[in-house]
């Protein structure tokens, strides 16, 4: 067998039985090679994925964890944002207790309630609710973006359904109620459930639970 020759040429093309076998084993290890090389690719990937870093995480397509996560810690020496759990950066290795940055206390944001808010067709509007705010002392953490952008904030679920009677131009808004990721829901629904007695959100609150 010459190994400089393509692998097609490696390949027995007789119909002797031996050559048959051959053609058989060769084919079975192409196709063995193949799949280990794809599956050493994903755990590769997923490898990479879990030790990126910012620019890492740019070029794979991987977001970077919303830094007002409750509890996270951000590393001094590479600026990374870490996971509560980690007692090391997940970038650099640095020890939490020797690289943990510390912030000063953050004034309480101010309500902004503007009587209307107008959202242009095909404009995303979204609520959202900070959950660290709480232990940061910041009173706004009801937040309404139009296309990203913080057009609205509240510090109570009035406040919110405030925000909500506001919007002009949108017949949804996306929501987490959950924390199972945002999801689109009908502006009128949205405004019903805020009225009601229960705060429509799951997460950590002073306000949660019914009125």
């Amino acid at each position: 067998m010459d190994p400089t020759a393509s692998p097609a040429a490696w390949i027995p093309t007789s119909s002797d039985p031996v050559d048959v076998t051959a053609r058989i084993v060769v084919l079975v290890l192409l196709v063995s090679a193949g799949a280990l090389t794809a599956m050493a690719t994903l755990a590769f990937a997923r490898w990479l994925r879990q030790k990126a870093g910012p620019a890492t995480r740019a070029v794979i397509g991987k977001p970077a964890p919303p830094p007002w996560r409750a509890g996270d810690w951000a590393c001094g020496r590479c600026r990374t944002i870490n996971r509560p759990g980690f007692k090391r950066c997940q970038r650099c290795n640095g020890a939490r207790e020797q690289f943990a940055m510390e912030f000063a206390a953050v004034d309480a944001d101010p309500d902004i309630i503007p009587n209307e808010i107008q959202a242009g067709l095909g404009s995303a509007v979204t609520l959202e609710h900070n959950d660290a705010a709480h232990a940061q002392g910041m009173t706004a953490h009801w937040r309404l973006r139009v296309n990203s952008v913080v057009v609205g904030t509240a510090a109570t679920r009035d406040g919110a359904l405030q925000l909500l009677r506001a919007v002009r131009g949108a017949d949804v808004v996306l929501f987490d109620p959950k924390g199972m990721g945002y999801a689109p829901y009908p502006l009128p629904a949205l405004i019903n459930a805020f009225e009601g007695a229960k705060l429509p959100y799951a997460g950590p609150c002073p306000e949660a639970g019914s009125r």
